[in-house]
């Protein structure tokens, strides 16, 4: 009973986290956003957040299921990765160099290929959204649609 209270307060704090700072990185476009974010992904695996995201997809896919949560927060987490995705090639811009282009895309497809190895092995449909993002990703797409008709 207390572990599952536990995690249930782990999972409502990232959701809540989650919630705020990808709407920072995707709709305001921020670093801070998306630094936040994956400082969420980190304490959510209890683990520091750098290391872990810097993993390959299988390792990280280790990582969360040794963390013992991933058939609970599979989703969530492998939403907050797609996002992180999209995130950093909105960052993308004019004033980078190439080379900065070039690292900004590798990471992009890192968490991209991060959230794919979390669906595939807790079988999650990511053309979805999970209950708890519905209104970020409403969000999401109305600033998308805004910016799409300036």
């Amino acid at each position: 009973m207390i572990q599952k209270d536990y995690l249930s307060k782990i999972i409502e704090s990232f959701n809540k986290q989650v919630n705020v700072t990808l709407k920072d990185a995707l709709v305001v476009r921020s670093e801070e956003g998306i630094r936040a974010t994956e400082e969420a992904v980190g304490e959510l695996l209890e683990l520091d957040a750098a290391t872990v995201l810097a993993l390959t997809p299988e390792s990280f896919l280790t990582m969360v299921q040794l963390s013992g949560t991933g058939d609970v927060v599979g989703d969530y987490l492998a939403y907050a990765l797609d996002g992180l995705a999209d995130a950093y090639l909105l960052q993308l811009n004019g004033s980078m160099s190439e080379e900065q282009r070039a690292e900004v895309r590798a990471v992009a497809k890192l968490r991209r290929a991060q959230a794919r190895a979390v669906a595939l092995a807790f079988g999650i449909d990511r053309s979805g959204v999970p209950e708890p993002f519905r209104e970020l990703d409403r969000e999401v797409q109305r600033a998308r649609s805004e910016a799409g008709a300036r």
